[in-house]
C-alpha cells in the first residue's frame, strides 16, 4: 500500500493535469471575468492566439506546402492532362450529337430568350449606329465612292449588266411612251391651241439653222420644183380649173361677144404650153427657186396666230394625235433607238467625272439622312433580331457538323499541350493573385472556436488521448519514485 497509493494518486494527478491542459488549449472560448477581474488563461490558448496561429498556418501552407512548383507539378501531370482531354473529348462528342438549339440552352438556364434577343438587338444596334456615326465622314466617304465609281466606270459601262440595260432600253422607252401617250397628246393639243394666241411670226419659232437648211435645199432643187409644178398643171382637174378661170377673165374683161369669138380652151392650152415650156427650160430653174424662196419668206412672215386661226379644236385633236403617233413611230424606230443608245453611252462615257460626282453626292446625302432616321434604326433592329434568331435556332449538331473524331482528338491534344504550357507560364501569377497564405489565414479566422476544437480533436484524437494517458503514466511513476526516494534518504 505504501507504493500503490502514491502511484495511483500520481497517475490521477498526471491524467487530470494533461486533460485540463489539452482542454485549456480551446476553452474557455471567451474571456472570463469575476468582479471585473480577468481570470488567468482565459480564453483558451487557441482562441486567444487564433489570428497568430492562422497567419502561421497560412504562411506554412502557402510558402512551404502549396507552392507554385507544387501546383505546377500536380496540374502538369499526365493523369491531370488525360483527365482534361478525356473530359473535353466526351463533351464535344455529346455536343456533336445534340439536337439542342442555342436558344434551348439559354432557356434551360432560366433565361427568357425573347428578353435576351430584344436587349442584345438593341445593344448591337446602338453599337453599330455609334460606330457608323463616329467613323462616317461625308468627305472621306465621298472620296472613296467617287474614286471607285470613276475607276470602275469603264468596266460598268462595258459590263454585261450595262449591255442588258441597253438591250432593254427600247422596250423601256416603248412602255414609258405608251403609258404617257394620252398625256403627251393632251399636252400637244394644249400647245396647238396656245398657238392661236401666239403673235410671233413663224420665223421666230423655227430655229434659224432649220430655216437656212430649208432655203439652201430650195435654192439647190430648182429642177425638182419645176417638175413638181409641171406635175400639178398636168393634172386634168388642174387644167379644167385653169380653163374656167381664163374664161372668167376674158368674159369679165372683154365681154361675151369677144368670148364667143375667142376660144377659152385654145387660150388656156396656149398658156399651159407656154408655162410648161418655161418650166422645162433649165435656164429658168434658178428663177423658179427664187420664186419659191420669195414665197417661203412670205410664209415665214405670217403670224402663227393667223395660221392657227383656221384650225378648229377637232383639227387640233387630230394634229396632236398625229404628231404624237409620228414622233413615237420615229423614236421607236430601230435605227433611232440604236442612235439613242450610242448617244447615251457616249455621253455617259465622256462625262464620267461629272456623273461619278453626282452619284457620289446622292449616295453621301442618302447615307447622311438615313443614319439619322428612325427608319434606319428600326431596320438595324430588325436585321439584328433576324440574325440573333438565326443564330439562336442553330442546333449544336449543325454548329459542329464539320467536327469529326480526328478533329476532336487533335483539339483535345492541343488543349492538353497548351494547358500544360499555360500552367507553366501562369501558375506563379495565379498563385500570387490567389495569395494562398492570406486565403488560408482568412479561412481559419472565420472558423468558430468550437468548430476548430472539433476539427483538431477529430484529427488528433488518438494522439491527445495518448498524451493524457502519458500524463497518468508519468504521474504514477513519480508516485512510486517518491516513497523510494524517502526510504533511500532515511537510510
Amino acid at each position: 500500500m505504501k507504493f500503490i497509493i502514491p502511484a495511483l494518486v500520481g497517475a490521477l494527478i498526471g491524467y487530470i493535469t494533461n486533460y485540463l491542459a489539452i482542454k485549456m488549449l480551446f476553452r474557455p472560448y471567451e474571456e472570463v471575468k469575476i468582479f471585473g477581474i480577468k481570470i488567468p488563461f482565459t480564453p483558451g490558448l487557441i482562441p486567444k492566439e487564433k489570428r497568430r496561429i492562422a497567419k502561421s498556418v497560412g504562411d506554412a501552407v502557402g510558402i512551404h506546402l502549396l507552392t507554385a512548383d507544387t501546383i505546377v507539378e500536380t496540374l502538369f501531370s499526365e493523369r491531370v492532362k488525360d483527365e482534361i482531354s478525356g473530359y473535353i473529348e466526351k463533351k464535344l462528342l455529346i455536343i456533336k450529337q445534340s439536337n439542342k438549339k442555342i436558344r434551348d440552352i439559354i432557356e434551360s438556364n432560366g433565361v427568357v430568350y425573347e428578353n435576351i434577343k430584344l436587349k442584345l438587338s438593341k445593344k448591337i444596334s446602338e453599337f453599330t449606329l455609334k460606330t457608323i456615326k463616329s467613323n462616317y465622314s461625308k468627305d472621306k466617304a465621298g472620296i472613296v465612292i467617287e474614286k471607285f465609281i470613276v475607276e470602275k466606270f469603264d468596266c460598268i459601262i462595258n459590263s454585261s449588266l450595262a449591255e442588258k440595260v441597253l438591250e432593254n432600253f427600247g422596250l423601256l422607252l416603248e412602255r414609258t411612251i405608251d403609258k404617257s401617250k394620252n398625256h403627251l397628246k393632251f399636252k400637244a393639243f394644249q400647245w396647238l391651241n396656245s398657238l392661236k394666241n401666239d403673235e410671233r411670226a413663224i420665223i421666230q419659232i423655227i430655229p434659224s439653222n432649220i430655216i437656212n437648211n430649208i432655203k439652201i435645199s430650195i435654192s439647190q432643187n430648182g429642177d425638182k420644183q419645176a417638175k413638181f409644178l409641171i406635175e400639178i398643171i398636168s393634172r386634168k382637174e388642174t387644167r379644167e380649173e385653169i380653163k374656167k378661170y381664163i374664161s372668167h377673165i376674158i368674159e369679165q374683161n372683154f365681154g361675151k361677144f369677144v368670148t364667143m369669138l375667142i376660144s377659152a380652151d385654145y387660150v388656156s392650152e396656149k398658156i399651159l404650153l407656154s408655162l410648161e415650156g418655161f418650166l422645162n427650160d433649165s435656164n429658168n430653174h434658178v428663177k423658179i427657186s427664187d420664186l419659191f424662196l420669195d414665197a417661203f419668206d412670205k410664209v415665214l412672215e405670217v403670224k402663227v396666230s393667223n395660221v392657227m386661226a383656221f384650225s378648229s379644236d377637232e383639227t387640233n385633236i387630230r394634229l396632236a394625235d398625229e404628231l404624237v403617233e409620228k414622233a413615237t413611230e420615229f423614236i421607236l424606230n430601230e435605227d433611232s433607238i440604236s442612235v439613242i443608245k450610242e448617244a447615251v453611252k457616249e455621253y455617259v462615257t465622256s462625262n464620267k467625272q461629272e456623273i461619278g460626282k453626282s452619284i457620289k453626292d446622292f449616295i453621301c446625302d442618302f447615307i447622311e439622312v438615313q443614319i439619322e432616321s428612325k427608319t434606319f434604326i428600326n431596320l438595324l433592329n430588325k436585321l439584328n433580331m433576324y440574325l440573333i434568331d438565326f443564330i439562336g435556332n442553330i442546333s449544336l449538331s449543325d454548329l459542329c457538323i464539320d467536327l469529326n473524331i480526328s478533329t476532336i482528338i487533335k483539339f483535345t491534344e492541343y488543349v492538353g499541350d497548351n494547358f500544360g504550357e499555360f500552367i507553366k507560364d501562369k501558375t506563379s501569377s495565379i498563385v500570387e493573385l490567389i495569395d494562398i497564405p492570406s486565403m488560408v489565414e482568412s479561412r481559419i479566422n472565420s472558423f468558430d472556436p468550437q468548430f476548430a476544437e472539433k476539427v483538431i480533436i477529430e484529427v488528433a484524437n488518438k494522439e491527445l488521448k495518448a498524451i493524457t494517458w502519458l500524463g497518468a503514466l508519468l504521474g504514477g511513476i513519480m508516485g512510486i519514485l517518491t516513497p523510494l526516494l524517502n526510504i533511500m534518504i532515511n537510510k
